[in-house]
C-alpha cells in the first residue's frame, strides 16, 4: 500500500525543521556560554599571575578588562532583553520606532557598563544576572498581558490543574 505524500513526506519534514531549529538554538546558547566562561577564566588567570606587565597601571588595566567583560557578557544579555521591552512598550505609530529601539538597546548597554565600572565586580555579576532574570519574568507577563504582580503561586488554586499553566481568572 502506498502512503500519501501528506503523511509520508510533509509531516516528517515539518517536525525535522522544528527539531533542527531548537537544536541550533541550544547549540548557540552552549557556544555563547563556552565563550563567556573562557573569557572570564582567561581574565582570572591573567590577574592572578601578578606579573606587573603594565607597570603601575596594571591594577587599572585589569579593572578596565573586568568591567568590559561584565559589560560584554551580562550587559549584552540585559540590553537584548531591554530591546525586546522597547519593542513592546514603544507606541506603534512613533516616528523612527526602530531607531528608538536601537537607542534603547545601546542606552541600556551603556548603563550596565557604567554600573560595572562603579561597583565591585562580584556584586555587579550577581546584580546584573538578577536584573536579567527579573526582566525575563516580567517580559512574559508583558507578552501575555498578565499583571506583573501575579506570580505562579498566587495563580495556583489546587483544583487538579497544573499551576504553571492555570490562568488568573
Amino acid at each position: 500500500m502506498r502512503k500519501s505524500c501528506w503523511s509520508g513526506c510533509i509531516w516528517p519534514n515539518l517536525a525535522a525543521r522544528y527539531i533542527y531549529r531548537w537544536l541550533l538554538f541550544v547549540l548557540g546558547l552552549l557556544g555563547a556560554t563556552i565563550i563567556a566562561a573562557g573569557t572570564v577564566l582567561f581574565w582570572i588567570k591573567r590577574r592572578q599571575s601578578n606579573l606587573r606587565e603594565f607597570g603601575r597601571a596594571t591594577r587599572l588595566v585589569y579593572r578596565v578588562i573586568e568591567t568590559l567583560n561584565i559589560a560584554a557578557i551580562t550587559g549584552l544579555l540585559v540590553a537584548c532583553l531591554g530591546f525586546f521591552w522597547a519593542n513592546r512598550l514603544l507606541p506603534m505609530n512613533l516616528p523612527d520606532r526602530a531607531g528608538w529601539e536601537i537607542t534603547a538597546f545601546f542606552a541600556i548597554w551603556l548603563v550596565t557598563a557604567v554600573h560595572a565600572a562603579l561597583l565591585p565586580a562580584t556584586r555587579v555579576w550577581a546584580q546584573q544576572y538578577w536584573l536579567f532574570a527579573v526582566f525575563v519574568c516580567y517580559y512574559r507577563s508583558l507578552i501575555y498581558g498578565l499583571p506583573a504582580n501575579i506570580s505562579f503561586i498566587t495563580r495556583f488554586r489546587g483544583h487538579g490543574r497544573n499551576f504553571l499553566w492555570s490562568s488568573a481568572q
